[in-house]
């Protein structure tokens, strides 16, 4: 498996998290069964070969489609060799982009040419050169900015930043942001496509399996509690619910350098 990431340019930096490139060898296995991992966050797939990506459900993705957050753990099949492009979105890039509620996409998926008619799948397809894909890539999310008339929001972003401090509640970020439970609940399920409660725990999940890849060895309880976890079988609650498998059955099977698209042996 051959694997690129490729940061994006500085004014992309608030809506793409990264670019990155994933092929398989030619020597590999036909095969390839891939974990979804949640993470919270939507992303762009491009795949160079039509019908290389299957969902849990048999049904071939899309050459090039948009997807939104995972709520749950799930897994894609690809048979025979694969060659992708991805771009990782920031939580709130459905709607800062592309201006559409991003509840409408949680768990799914949808060919990007459904969403805004464009002609960037066959521009990718005739282009031989990463950088150049790239630069196409980034080319049309700058004009989709441009064009999209969908002011940010403050407060989503202000959220997103006290999820990431796990000391921080629901309760005391609903009053710093002076938004009422169901205030709030509406502007991050439009602006993220997950509930404020979800979106909390799959933060604290990452959190932890950020711990868990770097620190392969160390005691489950330690890392639960770093991260807040009541105790330990809570933290193995939600690790099962996200990642589909026990902390220990995933360093055991997961394999590749995406922590949350592993290979799954």
């Amino acid at each position: 498996m051959e694997y690129l990431k490729i940061e994006p340019a500085d004014h992309l930096k608030p809506y793409v998290q990264w670019f990155g490139l994933l092929r398989s060898q030619r020597s590999e296995a036909l095969t390839h069964t891939f974990r979804i991992v949640s993470d919270g966050c939507p992303g762009l797939v491009f795949q160079q070969t039509a019908d290389s990506f299957y969902t849990i459900d048999g049904k071939p993705f899309p050459h090039l489609y948009l997807h939104g957050p995972a709520t749950a753990h799930s897994q894609n099949t690809a048979f025979g060799t694969y060659d992708m492009i991805f771009v990782h979105f920031q939580p709130q890039a459905l709607k800062a982009i592309w201006g559409m509620d991003a509840h409408e996409l949680t768990d799914g998926y949808t060919a990007l040419d459904s969403v805004l008619k464009n002609d960037l799948c066959d521009r990718l397809l005739s282009s031989e050169d990463t950088n150049e894909k790239i630069a196409l890539l980034s080319d049309f999310l700058t004009q989709q900015l441009i064009r999209n008339h969908h002011k940010a929001d403050g407060r989503v972003a202000s959220f997103i930043r006290q999820m990431a401090n796990h000391n921080c509640s629901l309760k005391e970020t609903q009053s710093q942001l002076n938004l009422s439970e169901r205030s709030l609940e509406r502007l991050i399920k439009t602006n993220i496509g997950l509930s404020p409660k979800r979106f909390m725990r799959i933060n604290r999940f990452q959190s932890a399996l950020r711990l868990l890849d770097t620190q392969p060895t160390q005691l489950l309880t330690y890392i639960a509690y770093e991260n807040d976890y009541f105790d330990q079988s809570h933290y193995i609650r939600d690790f099962r619910e996200f990642a589909g498998a026990t902390p220990k059955e995933f360093l055991a099977r997961a394999n590749g350098p995406l922590v949350n698209f592993p290979e799954w042996t």
